[in-house]
């Protein structure tokens, strides 16, 4: 009853995640019954790490009310300390590092909407910048665009476009209804479907359109799904002519995922829309409380438990990824923190955003598959755990911070210190930070931060705040250690869960 309460409320959803599985016993195992990577039932069976659907209540959608209701318990003080910690509020900012792996070339097919073209809206510039980065693109000028035929259109893009493994097909409006019908029609799966005010069914807010009756509005969304590997649903909060409802109804038949945001202009038809460009790319949201240490960042580490990790692992890497997660696959989570910090490269590099330096990308037993994004930036200089991790495997440190003084500033450290402008005086701090005496974690007054030199730790987190949203690289934010519960497994409520799947209705 409960279930189903909230499945009715959309308070309960369904999504990938790590489990640990016994190809023998053909279930799942929790933590406690993997033994060197064994099942505990036959020593022989290795235990593999699956990405299953499972079942999650929203828990996190209650985070801020449970944090501010805290106060009003009757409890211990203590107790209350130990409950805010687990809700774990942070104020910090997300930053999008675009992530390359080397082996992966991606090719995009962009289709344009009713009476458009290649050649309108963001469409030329999109292209151009794909181009920049050495990505094939093709951007086919649909027939009869001002009187379209659905198959016309679709036979005319499976004809002339090509499709496989790598392939990112982008629709935007009415575009978008094409792209679901040539996955309708493809033999292998792509990598990727981004549908940018996109729908599937023919109601909007302004007018109607003469392809309203024309198109054939039946979708196999079973066979849509199993033809590509990842969907994003861009959906402009200022668009006047596509209801809300219908990125909302795309998601529910498709379980992809949406992107809110800003148009340049109505129904994101701006001459440049970034954030077109940054769903094209493979980018990761990275959160951090420390923005002023980004020109620090040395390396990046994933969660050797994200869902996507070996899509960033290269064929070169393969054999020595898939060896430390054998090693690291009988570890309880509650005992990740007592370990010795461990990892391994796993071949894909991050871009850092603010200066483009290319990161190398390492697998880390630290780090948790729904921390974020799953993904950290290490900065060794200013942080412990980084610092402990870069001297182990010989990684670099660059040292972005130096203690501030009242006033703040690099002349009143100068001052405060008598130190004249020799630049190896003002560096000594740099230099015992990078010669390996240990990480500077407090904050102070940025150097070798660029145009952001000589601020305060807080003057720089505000400024790079500003610049990021700006540039449609970022966003300051909030993040609970909180989780969403997954159910799937709970013996409360049982199995199998109250829902029925019918091929047919």
């Amino acid at each position: 009853f409960f279930f189903l309460k909230f499945l009715e409320k959309g308070l309960i959803y369904r999504k990938k995640a790590p489990v640990n599985f016994c190809e023998k016993c053909d279930t799942v195992l929790a933590n406690e019954q993997v033994h060197n990577g064994k099942c505990w039932r036959h020593e022989d069976t290795e235990v593999e790490i699956k990405h299953l659907e499972q079942w999650f209540i929203k828990t996190t959608k209650y985070a801020e009310e449970l944090l501010n209701e805290i106060d009003k318990l009757d409890w211990p003080k203590r107790i209350k300390i130990m409950q805010k910690n687990w809700i774990g509020k942070s104020h910090g900012t997300e930053i999008d590092f675009e992530v390359v792996n080397p082996d992966v070339k991606p090719n995009f097919v962009l289709l344009h909407g009713y009476t458009g073209s290649p050649n309108a809206n963001f469409f030329p510039w999109l292209k151009k910048e794909l181009e920049k980065k050495k990505y094939k693109v093709s951007a086919p000028f649909l027939p009869n665009t001002n009187n379209p035929h659905i198959y016309e259109q679709v036979n005319y893009v499976l004809k002339n476009c090509k499709f496989d493994e790598n392939t990112i097909l982008l629709g935007h409006s009415l575009g978008s209804v094409v792209a679901l019908k040539v996955l309708e029609k493809l033999k292998k799966p792509i990598s990727k479907l981004i549908s940018v005010a996109g729908f599937c069914e023919p109601k909007f807010k302004d007018k109607l359109r003469p392809f309203e009756k024309t198109f054939d509005w039946r979708f196999d969304f079973d066979k849509i799904k199993n033809n590509v590997n990842e969907i994003k649903i861009l959906r402009a909060k200022n668009d006047s002519a596509v209801f809300g409802e219908r990125a909302e109804s795309l998601k529910n038949k498709l379980s992809g995922t949406i992107m809110d945001f800003i148009a340049e202009d109505d129904h994101a038809c701006g001459e440049k829309e970034p954030e077109v460009l940054n769903a094209c790319l493979e980018t990761w949201p990275i959160f951090t409380t420390r923005a002023d240490t980004i020109f620090g960042v040395t390396f990046m580490v994933v969660s050797a438990q994200h869902p996507k990790l070996f899509e960033l692992v290269t064929k070169k890497q393969k054999s020595e990824v898939e060896n430390f997660l054998k090693k690291i696959k009988s570890i309880k989570q509650e005992d990740f923190d007592k370990l010795d910090k461990e990892g391994v490269f796993i071949g894909s590099y991050a871009i850092n955003p603010l200066n483009k330096e290319k990161i190398p990308i390492w697998i880390g037993n630290f780090v948790l598959a729904d921390y974020g994004s799953g993904m950290v930036m290490a900065v060794p200089a200013h942080d412990e755990r980084d610092f402990e991790f870069a001297k182990k495997y010989n990684l670099p440190i660059k040292a972005v911070i130096i203690p501030a003084y009242e006033g703040g500033g690099v002349e009143n450290w100068r001052a405060k210190n008598k130190v004249n402008n020799d630049k190896n005086l003002l560096n000594e701090i740099k230099n015992s930070v990078e010669s390996g005496k240990g990480a500077y974690v407090n904050k102070g007054t940025l150097i070798n931060s660029r145009d952001f030199n000589d601020l305060t730790s807080d003057e720089a987190i505000e400024h790079i705040n500003i610049f990021l949203k700006e540039k449609k690289l970022g966003k300051p934010t909030i993040q609970y250690k909180l989780k969403d519960w997954l159910i799937s497994r709970q013996r409360y409520w049982g199995t199998p869960i109250p829902v029925i799947y019918c091929e047919k209705c």
